[in-house]
């Protein structure tokens, strides 16, 4: 039906309208075109028809609503208000969109560093048809799955089939979708007045909370206390001016075809070794002048200067001996196993390793049980010291109890140097099933010369050879077989014995051959 046709606003029935005989175009105008090889969409200046399209219909009325007039409300008169033009709701809602700011809490389990974790996550909720989408920022090297939690989707909020909606969203609020819990803090600044607009009061913003393994992880300072003119990592931090050069001398050298190793004169950067400064200062004690105390002296007394911890400890290891008892499960020989270790502390950053000896052929799992690290005491942080390591004690490392019997000599001087009793040593305990698997040689009641078996494990001294003589010979192209003239290690054939005895019995003469 044509528009002009119709410029009478008949009700649209049966009747009251016409088709337009006249009329005789029905093609639609082309929208496509083509633009420097690139293919383009167009409004299409007409409708169907070349009929005048809907738009600029719209248009004309806006100007005819500006330019109206007042009609002549006479009896009979014939104007009628123009009705308002319906716009539908994903029309209007178009492209609006409230983003809140939310977090949720995951448990962390098997881990000593962390018992939960916090995922910042953003919620976006579409008003054009109520649909929602979670979304995690993406960490780099975070190491956990993160990106959209939830795709775009309409999210039920009871078991009654009904949705969330934007009314049911404020701030300090827990949002459930699907199981996980959300909880919203905060939310941008269109969200805010389109909720003011709508006549719903949002909650005050929360902050975020932070990731306590984070916040574990961040790396502070160190607090120098030393006089700058001392403290080389301060002046090198700073650059002060005094300290141009960095570079480290040369240790090794090529001399007549070979490299050699050597030791250096200088340290980094041209300064003294510490050797040398240890060195001076013994000198400077030994021919040190007790200097005029008297009033207006220019004498300052020397500073000490200050040697850090990691220098004066520096390889010193306190070692321990000790042992742990694993159960044995299905076996009729054993109940469990006692397994020696040996326990390094090293005092200079205050670290443990836990090494058990390598047995050959033993079928166990043996070496380095822990590696250097510094080993946590409880649950508040704490780490071992040296002062928490003494005899017959069980130390707990990981779950796993280690009792210490003994410690060696150096380990036992340090510690009566810082004031602390050692307990009596304890002897290590032997394992059962090791004492079980023990041989004991048999009785033998023949003389010990020819008891080879006792001769060859009691390593008396005579036994220094073990090697068997060649009894396999390569002659004129034949392998020949000939009795050795010696037994295993050089010792006399047991049958070169029976025959030399039966020989000074009868007095037997072996007659020579010529």
């Amino acid at each position: 039906m044509s528009w002009n046709n119709n410029s009478h606003r008949l009700p649209f029935l049966p009747g009251y309208t016409f088709q337009d005989i006249t009329k005789t175009a029905f093609h639609r105008s082309q929208n496509l075109t083509f633009k420097n090889g690139f293919p383009q969409l167009r409004t299409p200046p007409v409708g169907i028809g070349q009929d005048p399209l809907l738009s600029e219909q719209v248009i004309q009325q806006e100007i005819n609503k500006r330019t109206f007039k007042t009609p002549d409300m006479t009896h009979g008169s014939s104007y009628k208000s123009p009705r308002k033009q319906f716009v539908p709701a994903y029309v209007t809602l178009d492209k609006k969109v409230l983003r809140f700011n939310a977090y949720f809490k995951e448990d962390v389990q098997f881990s000593p560093d962390e018992v939960y974790r916090v995922s910042p996550v953003m919620i976006y909720y579409y008003l054009e048809d109520d649909s929602m989408c979670i979304y995690e920022p993406i960490v780099e090297n975070s190491g956990l799955w993160q990106g959209k939690w939830l795709k775009r989707q309409r999210v039920p909020k009871n078991e009654r089939g009904e949705h969330y909606e934007y009314k049911d969203l404020n701030l300090g609020i827990d949002l459930v979708v699907y199981v996980r819990k959300y909880h919203i803090t905060n939310c941008d600044e269109f969200t805010m007045k389109f909720m003011e607009s709508e006549g719903i009061i949002l909650n005050d913003p929360e902050p975020m909370p932070v990731d306590p393994y984070i916040n574990n992880r961040k790396m502070t300072l160190p607090c120098y206390t030393t006089p700058s003119e001392f403290d080389k990592k301060h002046r090198f931090l700073t650059m002060d001016g005094k300290k141009t050069a960095f570079h480290r001398s040369q240790n090794l050298t090529f001399k007549n075809g070979f490299l050699r190793p050597r030791i250096p004169p200088v340290g980094i950067g041209q300064d003294p070794l510490l050797s040398e400064q240890v060195i001076q200062q013994e000198i400077n004690k030994q021919t040190f002048k007790t200097p005029d105390m008297t009033h207006g002296s220019s004498y300052k007394s020397l500073r000490k200067q200050f040697v850090p911890a990691y220098v004066t400890l520096d390889k010193k290891v306190l070692r321990f001996y000790a042992y742990f008892k694993e159960d044995v499960q299905f076996s009729r020989d054993e109940v469990y196993r006692v397994r020696p270790v040996i326990i390094y502390y090293y005092l200079e950053d205050d670290s443990m390793c836990i090494y058990e000896p390598i047995v050959e052929n033993s079928g166990l799992w043996q070496g380095k049980r822990l590696k250097r690290q510094r080993v946590p005491k409880n649950e508040r942080g704490e780490h071992y010291e040296y002062k928490d390591l003494n005899l017959g004690i069980d130390l707990v490392v990981y779950v796993r109890k280690y009792h210490i019997t003994n410690c060696d000599e150096f380990t036992m001087k340090f510690m009566e140097s810082e004031g602390i009793i050692l307990n009596d040593p304890e002897p290590m305990p032997v394992d059962p099933y090791i004492n079980n698997r023990k041989m004991t040689l048999p009785c033998y009641t023949t003389p010990s010369e020819f008891d080879k078996k006792h001769r060859f494990l009691t390593m008396d001294g005579k036994k220094t050879a073990f090697h068997r003589s060649q009894n396999l010979t390569f002659k004129n192209g034949f392998l020949r077989l000939r009795t050795p003239p010696v037994g295993i290690g050089q010792d006399p054939l047991l049958s070169e014995q029976v025959i030399q005895q039966e020989i000074n019995k009868r007095t037997f003469k072996t007659p020579v051959v010529s």
